[in-house]
């Protein structure tokens, strides 16, 4: 380049056209450039200009600092606003919002000898006289104000020296229950509590505890660098700043009318509708946990200067920061522990600006966010790092426009109301000094940190990382009622054990996983799926001969019109593979059976596996075209079928159509047959329904099924005394262990007509006369012999000894009617898919299941494997959930003509090379090796921006006592809309109580839904039906549910009661009055929504102050947010109790409810 273009001006202009930003850090120069925007050549003349730049800023920095501030000391003790961090603290104060009822809160004990505690009392008090926001109280209004004078500051004392050892534990636990979570009066002085608990002569306990509502943490660690130096030189000047914290939020304030506000503003606008939720980690199991909000529990971790300092050297090296990397390793195990890789990290930090020279002397919550979008998809470690810090620094320059109002934009965007969705906070400190040292928090002096602990409201994991003598310090704060057992534990051990990885490795960053499921769950992984047995690789059909041989003369099939021994249904299966073989058959063509159930059915399958052949299982009710398309596609040149349908049915021509008759008595035996095919040859294809509309024919060879069936013999010692009552039909794939299964362990097989196959009288009366001893539905067939047989005498089902129930999901409270009905009998469900030969998975149920969420789905069975794995293949750790995959001997050979679905649905693991299924399911491993399964991929829905499984809320409403069964769907209204729908049945207990009211059970299990649930996952609309569609294998079935009726008041959540022309009453009155003053805005109307009023949370809070001061009601604040409207709101006004607020009544509920976390808190602290 010439080099007359070297001037500072054209530099600055050309890097300004570059997008490149350049700004002080310190005395350093900092640059944040697109990548590949700094060239060789632009980065010799930044160095040859730096000087020149660096005044250049250090001027402008200059500039805006003498133009923007404006000290106004006459109204120092005026009342003025929180800023947007403070605002969502004081709501987390309250019981509002989830993770709510505590303070933003720093609680840490220090123990020391020698130190003076009058001298210490005494430093604290000039602190205090010095910084404003020591003084600071926050009213009732939501407004704060530094108090012009305060009583002198005293520490409290609890002296036990020469107290025995256990009096002096017990004076430290007393002081500490008392205070580590303690939550402030906001509107009273102090906000902060120093207690010293006096152990010998010199010894000495101290515990500081801070609302950090007033101050952040780079303030906290100037206060205590300040008590200090009053501590070492009493005589130091204690006169406070001129410039006060009220100036600076005012000044901040007054730019939000700039144009670089409004382009924040606009740059945040615009990422609303893509920008993604927070970390979806493990929940604990439903109902089974009692969260405690108030009660944390702190990780803590330190990583060596000589770990740390090369680990950040290295990733400087590679373009990242100390804190970049920090937040990187974050994501990364956040992206592990998380059901979605794409969602939101809440990223705290200091933000001081310079708009006056004593700012950095000021204390003060300087602190704001943003929501850092992390989308974990890329390829390498690296890559991710990079583009979470690039997407960072491009937040960074908006940061002018808070998280918080981001969020609250957020949610009214998606028109949400929860106080609440971004609850994993990162704060690093790295680079934050106390104004002397290099050492955030240097309270060393104080003494010997022995406990700590902090709390945020509104935040369920807190992450902090700072500096400490060249070392690195991380902590994590949570809320342990919040996650399973053991999964905060197993995150933060993979989180350092990822850092140093990185350090012992380099070469990690090029990798794509960094972090590893735990050795411990790996190790129960490898022993579940060790499933390794011994079974004969043979043909499907080839037991069934040798039972055949062994027992002639045994009952084989018991039909509603024929029954057949082992000796008949040889002969008659043999003659027919003979007449199959004449037809110069190929192994592993096709031939279709089209029957309904009976005796043929058997004859069938039999002969055409011994003719070489696959049969090809088609019902006969199909439609015409879905019948035909079976059979060309299946390329079936025969179709076996009974009689009746030989000339009924529209037969393609191209197919040979022959029905299976008896034979004659007299006919001869014929010639056994050499087998035609191998074991890993088809035997059989079920066509499934399709994504696509067009059903997919699933491919099962011979030792896959025989695999199986041979497997379930052996658990269940199924033996020649064994019979099953066959219900399913003969293309749903129960039907091949109910036909090999029992035959192959030489049993039988009971068969009902066609007609009687959902008639569990009919069932009552076959298990009663065959004495059948097995049992292998659907759990809804089970349940409707259940229902059947409510109430009444069960011992005479003495017989059945073996219940299998799976192809869907069993409700918990199934298991303990069975047991009541079949005494007998042992319960167990199994799983799979049709892809995976029958079943993959079982679990015995045995004991209460009602309790439970869901049955668990098991471990794998015999020479198969169960995964729960994440997009890129990997094993999900316990409680994540995951999609669930199949391994082993049972899977299909792939799709009928079908080559780009197979690739699809079945992969290989690229770790191990095993070959897998993806079955579509989502599911989660159990720390004992089970499988919990938690719906389907397809069933999991997203509505204004939620991921919904709506199981979670069919299992709510199946809680109701008038629900008998539940279905959810996402149904779009007339204008394209996603609503949820739900689909009741009602028990016939309730039905015939003179006192339920169809008519109000809608809004009954809306209102009942609402108390359980987030309102994002409360139904739209509640549709009551007199029984559930299902399909003909027993299956819910979907298709079948009736659309909604949306402008039904029965059915909608809220018509019936919203209503713009309602009259005013006193009360909604009062309603409209209070929301117009707090608001400021006049014309509002019932059918207005506070929140599209441009309402906010903390106004929410004012306007119930004021009604409750009105109306004389204790009304909850959260109940202004479970109601759409102000109508609905003034309709709840009119239905609330007319209690008065009792000041007695609140203090003796507050006693109590503090008494009950006190005992909780003393467990929590006992523990720890």
């Amino acid at each position: 380049m010439n080099t007359q273009n070297n001037t500072l001006d054209e530099l600055l202009a050309e890097l300004a056209g570059l997008d490149v930003q350049l700004s002080l850090d310190g005395d350093s120069l900092s640059i944040a450039a697109p990548r590949g925007a700094i060239t060789a050549d632009l980065q010799a003349r930044l160095k040859s200009h730096k000087t020149e730049i660096l005044a250049r800023l250090a001027a402008r920095s200059e500039a805006e600092i003498n133009n923007t501030i404006v000290c106004d000391p006459k109204t120092r003790h005026e009342p003025f606003d929180l800023t947007d961090i403070q605002q969502a603290y004081w709501i987390g104060r309250t019981d509002l919002a989830e993770h709510g009822s505590v303070m933003c809160h720093y609680y840490q004990e220090f123990e020391s000898e020698g130190l003076d505690l009058k001298r210490l009392e005494q430093a604290f008090c000039k602190v205090i006289a010095r910084h404003d926001m020591l003084r600071a109280v926050i009213d009732s209004d939501g407004r704060q104000r530094i108090l012009e004078r305060v009583p002198e500051y005293q520490l409290g004392v609890s002296d036990v020296r020469g107290c025995r050892e256990a009096v002096v534990h017990d004076a430290i636990m007393e002081v500490r229950e008392a205070m580590a979570y303690e939550v402030f009066d906001a509107s009273q002085w102090p906000l902060f509590n120093i207690h010293a608990v006096q152990m010998d002569s010199a010894k000495l306990r101290l515990h500081v505890s801070v609302d950090l509502i007033m101050i952040d943490a780079e303030s906290l660690s100037k206060m205590i660098w300040e008590w200090r130096r009053f501590y070492d030189e009493p005589t130091l000047d204690s006169s406070p700043l001129d410039f006060s914290f009220r100036d600076y939020v005012l000044a901040e304030k007054s730019h939000r009318e700039s144009n670089s506000y409004k382009q924040s503003l606009n740059y945040w606008q615009g990422r609303l509708e893509d920008l993604p939720g927070a970390p979806a980690l493990p929940r604990p199991p439903a109902g089974l946990v009692e969260c405690d909000n108030s009660v944390r529990v702190r990780s803590r971790k330190q990583l060596a200067a000589d770990i740390w300092g090369p680990l950040k050297d290295e990733a400087r090296d590679r373009g990242i920061t100390g804190s970049g990397l920090l937040c990187a390793v974050f994501a990364e195990v956040l992206a592990a522990w998380s059901r979605e890789s794409h969602f939101c990290i809440n990223l705290t930090f200091c933000d001081r600006r310079p708009i006056h020279q004593d700012v950095e002397a000021q204390l003060g919550d300087f602190t704001t966010n943003v929501l850092l979008e992390a989308d974990m998809k890329a390829a390498s470690i690296l890559e991710r790092a990079k583009l979470l810090q690039d997407q960072l620094r491009k937040d960074l320059d908006h940061t002018q426009v808070s998280g918080v109002e981001v969020l609250r934009r957020l949610n009214r965007h998606r028109q949400q109301r929860s106080l609440v969705t971004m609850p994993v906070v990162f704060t690093s400190l790295l680079g934050h000094k106390d104004g002397a040292t290099n050492v955030l928090f240097s309270s060393n002096w104080l003494g010997e940190q022995v406990y700590g602990i902090s709390q945020t409201p509104q935040v369920s994991l807190d992450f902090q990382a700072y500096e400490e003598n060249g070392g690195l310090l991380l902590q994590w704060d949570s809320i342990a009622a919040d996650y399973p057992d053991g999964v905060l534990d197993a995150m933060f051990s993979a989180y350092h054990g990822a850092l140093e990885a990185l350090s012992k490795n380099p070469s990690r960053w090029q990798a794509g996983d960094l972090v590893e499921l735990p050795q411990a769950q790996a190790d129960i992984r490898h022993e579940v799926n060790a499933t390794a047995a011994e079974f004969k690789p043979e043909l499907l059909h080839t037991p069934f001969e040798r039972q055949a041989a062994i027992q002639p003369d045994a009952v084989a099939v018991i039909g509603h019109d024929r029954t057949l021994n082992y000796a008949t249904l040889d002969r008659e299966s043999l003659s027919l593979a003979h007449n199959l073989v004449s037809r110069n058959l190929q192994p592993g063509q096709h031939v279709a059976v089209v029957m309904e159930k009976g005796w043929q059915q058997v004859v069938a399958v039999l002969g055409i596996l011994r003719a070489g052949a696959a049969y090809l299982p088609v019902d006969p009710a199909l439609p015409d075209t879905r019948l035909q398309y079976l059979l060309k596609n299946g390329e079936a040149v025969v179709a076996l079928t009974q009689a009746k349908f030989v000339n009924t049915l529209a037969w393609p021509s191209s197919v040979h159509v022959a029905s299976i008759e008896p034979l004659p008595l007299d006919a001869p035996q014929p010639k056994p047959l050499q087998p035609r095919q191998k074991p890993g040859d088809l035997a059989y294809t079920i066509f499934t329904s399709g994504s696509t509309g067009q059903p997919k024919g699933v491919m099962i060879d011979h030792q896959g099924a025989l695999n199986t069936v041979l497997d379930v013999n052996s658990r269940f010692a199924i033996g020649p005394q064994d019979r099953v009552l066959a219900l399913s039909a003969l293309n749903f794939d129960l039907s091949v262990y109910d036909i090999f299964g029992l035959l192959a362990a030489g049993g039988a097989l009971v068969i009902p007509p066609e007609d009687a196959r959902r008639d569990p009288g009919d069932w009552t009366k076959r298990v009663l006369e065959y004495d059948v001893t097995l049992w292998n539905t659907v759990p809804q067939l089970m349940r409707m012999l259940v229902e059947y047989h409510d109430g009444s005498d069960a011992m005479f089902f003495d017989s059945l000894r073996t219940v299998m129930m799976s192809g869907d999901w069993i409700p918990p409270s199934l298991p303990g009617r069975i047991s009541r009905l079949l005494p007998n009998a042992a319960i167990y469900s199994l799983g799979g898919a049709t892809e995976a030969s029958i079943w993959s998975i079982l679990h015995p149920i045995s004991g209460p299941t009602d309790h439970l969420v869901s049955i668990p789905y098991g471990k794998a069975m015999a020479n198969q494997s169960f995964h729960v794995l994440d997009p890129r293949l990997n094993p999900r750790p316990d409680w994540v959930e995951g999609e669930l995959y199949i391994g082993g001997r049972g899977l299909a050979l792939g799709y009928w003509r079908n080559e780009a679905e197979t690739a699809h649905r079945f992969v290989v693991q690229p770790n191990t090379g095993e070959r897998l299924y993806r079955t579509g399911d989502l599911g989660r491993a159990l720390p004992d090796g089970n499988i919990e399964i938690l719906g389907r991929v397809d069933f999991q829905v997203k509505i204004q921006g939620h991921r919904i499984e709506l199981g979670e809320i069919e299992f709510v409403l199946k809680q109701h006592p008038a629900v008998h069964e539940a279905v959810v769907e996402a149904r779009e209204d007339a204008a394209g809309q996603k609503h949820l729908v739900a689909f009741v049945v009602s028990h016939s207990e309730a039905r015939n109580n003179p006192a339920f009211d169809p008519a109000a059970l809608p809004q009954q299990l809306l209102t009942f839904v609402a108390g359980e649930l987030p309102r994002y996952m409360v139904p739209s609309c509640v549709m009551p039906l007199q029984a559930l569609p299902l399909s003909g294998n027993g299956k819910l079935d979907r298709k079948r549910l009736p659309e909604p009726d949306w402008h039904s008041g029965q059915a909608s959540a809220t018509h019936s009661s919203e209503s713009s022309d309602a009259e005013l009453t006193p009360k909604a009155q009062a309603l409209l009055a209070a929301v117009e003053s707090v608001l400021g805005q006049t014309g509002i109307a019932l059918h207005d929504n506070v929140f599209d009023l441009g309402g906010n949370s903390v106004q929410m809070v004012q306007i119930n102050r004021r009604l409750r001061d009105q109306l004389g009601l204790e009304l909850p604040v959260a109940e202004m947010f479970n109601h759409a409207t102000l109508a609905s709101y003034a309709s709840y006004l009119e239905t609330a109790a007319n209690a008065p607020v009792s000041n007695e009544k609140a203090k003796a509920r507050g006693a109590d409810q503090r008494a009950a976390r006190a005992r909780r808190r003393a467990r929590a602290v006992t523990a720890e």
